[in-house]
Parts: C-alpha cells; sequence; structure tokens
C-alpha cells in the first residue's frame, strides 16, 4: 500500500492506493482488504495502541482528510485477507482467514510538502 499526505498548513490529505506487489503472490487481490491507519506522536504510543488518530479504511475509498501539523509522526497500517480455506495461512497472514499484518514506520510532514510513505507487508 501506498500512501501519500499532502500537506496544506491546515489539513492533510490522504490518498491510498493498494498495491498487493510480490509479498502477497498465492492471494487474489481482491481477497486482501484494509483495514486501518493509525498515526500515533511516539513509538511508545503506537506500541500501546494509544493514536491520537486512527482512519477506519475502505477498499472503496482512496482519499481521507486529516489534520496533521508539521512534524515527526508513527503510522501503523493493518491489512487482512478474505479467502476460504489454507489461502490466507499458506499467504502469510497469521491464523488464516481474517488474519492481520501490520505495518509501521516513523515519517515527517513538512508543511507544503508532499509526504509518499510505501507500506511493506511481509
Amino acid at each position: 500500500m501506498v500512501f501519500s499526505l499532502i500537506n496544506t498548513g491546515s489539513f492533510c490529505w490522504i490518498w491510498m492506493v493498494y498495491d498487493c506487489g510480490q509479498s502477497f503472490k498465492r492471494i487474489p487481490k481482491e481477497n486482501i482488504h484494509r483495514v486501518s491507519l493509525g498515526f500515533a506522536y511516539t513509538v511508545d504510543s503506537l506500541y500501546r495502541g494509544e493514536f491520537f488518530r486512527k482512519v477506519n479504511v475502505s477498499d472503496y475509498q482512496k482519499l481521507y482528510k486529516i489534520t496533521l501539523p508539521s512534524g515527526e509522526y508513527y503510522y501503523e497500517a493493518v491489512i487482512t485477507c478474505s479467502c476460504d480455506g489454507d489461502t490466507c495461512l499458506n499467504g502469510g497472514f497469521p491464523g488464516g482467514r481474517f488474519g492481520m499484518i501490520y505495518d509501521f514506520l516513523n515519517f515527517y510532514v513538512e508543511d507544503q510538502k508532499t509526504t509518499i510513505i510505501k507500506t511493506i507487508f511481509k
């Protein structure tokens, strides 16, 4: 998944594009779903699940609007698999069907600049 943060000074537009790429060759693209995208101020807050903003993302909506002043943040992106049988488990999703895979990292937001973040789910 790739998401871009376009900071206009007062708020950010988040543009999310999912690309399963090489990570999930055995799972059909339509069976991998976005679950959530959370933002935290510190890595400790991220670890404890204390997000100042959490977006319930959808497979059908790609553009979201949030407020993020300039600074350093951490994100957590979550995806899940909805295949029947052992396809999800064999594809790398823990627990099989509806198992979730997380990606997290820090990023910086600067005024009037676009920040592009590429999440890599493994």
